[in-house]
């Protein structure tokens, strides 16, 4: 029933396939920076987590290097602070009253006490859109800046407590009490679409059919567009590699030797030094999109992170979760539009309608 409700760096494989029949075949070589070492976001799953501080974040703000470290907000980081919930240890001293502006150093072991309830609880503050439901599963969209589940002292404000409050049965299903219900999960600033199940056997169904590519993914991003690429409307860019999380970068993920991630994305627009990519990732890795088209020289604006130099115009990264279809029960197809934020990004006459998507 559809409805809608509000409320390690290494050498990798990379090979190009022909571009859609709307367009001169095209055949690009790209080879993969073998110096690109793009982390994964570190997530609490005990009352005290410890942060060692890298290298690349020596010198920063407390209070940024926990957001960044953590995938918190602003007033969050602030909040853990001043609640005196962080310590920090720089050799054998051990400091306790902290501020928000201290700097950190290389080296230094910051632990985080996590206080209060270890699961998401009901948000009904969180409405998010409702693009289809069925007795088993939901599809919703989540807009940019909403964590998709909860961490441990932040029960609320995130997807899973928005659903939570809608479907109350989704507190026994899914991978864990954090993110009841969601079957995968969307980056804090990415948007776009997510499924959801609601019972046991909907939540059962869509993890095999993620398992197995009956679940169908695809996002658009908006990247910058290297001069002389070669690349050309309608080009058919794959990379593969194996990905894990890079230990001198907290929250970001490196590539390393292997084949089990594969991305694959093709050109269907150009404005300026802009592109428009229509990018499929199947059972994708934390991060993976994002690494992988920063290791092809293609990184999303606004994505300081994994390098891109565009980032003024652009208040996040440029990546949204367009499609999800499910060819098997629950069936199901649902595309989201491109949010007007990253439509802005390639110009004020850029019109999606023309790409035939929507």
């Amino acid at each position: 029933m559809a409805t809608s409700r509000s409320g390690k760096p290494a050498a990798n494989r990379t090979r190009t396939i022909a571009g859609p029949s709307t367009t001169p075949e095209t055949v690009i070589a790209l080879t993969l920076p073998t110096a690109f070492a793009p982390g994964s976001r570190r997530e609490s799953c005990f009352d005290v987590q410890t942060l060692t501080v890298p290298p690349s974040s020596h010198g920063e703000r407390l209070d940024r290097f926990l957001r960044d470290s953590l995938d918190l907000g602003r007033k969050e980081a602030m909040d853990l602070i001043a609640a005196g919930s962080v310590e920090l240890t720089r050799g054998e001293r051990r400091l306790r009253r902290l501020k928000k502006s201290d700097l950190v150093e290389e080296g230094d072991r910051i632990e985080v006490h996590w206080t209060g309830p270890s699961r998401a609880e009901p948000d009904p503050e969180v409405a998010p859109a409702i693009l289809f439901e069925s007795e088993l599963a939901i599809v919703c969209e989540k807009p940019a800046g909403l964590p998709s589940g909860a961490v441990r002292g932040q029960p609320r404000g995130n997807l899973a407590a928005g659903l939570l409050a809608l479907y109350p049965e989704m507190a026994e299903v899914g991978h864990g009490p954090m993110e009841p219900g969601l079957v995968h999960r969307l980056d804090t600033w990415t948007s776009g679409l997510l499924a959801a199940a609601r019972t046991r056997e909907g939540f059962s169904l869509l993890t095999g059919s993620l398992q197995s590519g009956a679940l169908e993914k695809k996002y658009l991003a908006i990247v910058s567009l290297r001069k002389q690429s070669g690349v050309e409307l309608g080009s058919v860019l794959e990379i593969e590699s194996d990905l894990e999380p890079d230990p001198d970068k907290a929250r970001r993920v490196r590539l390393k030797d292997g084949s089990r991630y594969r991305t694959q994305a093709t050109l269907l627009a150009e404005s300026g030094e802009r592109a428009l990519l229509e990018v499929r990732a199947g059972r994708a890795y934390r991060h993976q999109i994002r690494a992988h088209l920063a290791a092809l020289g293609f990184p999303l604006v606004g994505d300081e992170l994994y390098g891109s130099s565009d980032l003024e115009s652009s208040p996040r990264h440029a990546l949204h979760a367009y499609y999800l279809a499910s060819a098997e029960v629950p069936v199901f197809r649902v595309r989201s539009a491109l949010p007007d934020d990253l439509r802005a990004l390639m110009g004020p006459t850029f019109d999606t309608s023309s790409l035939g998507l929507f």
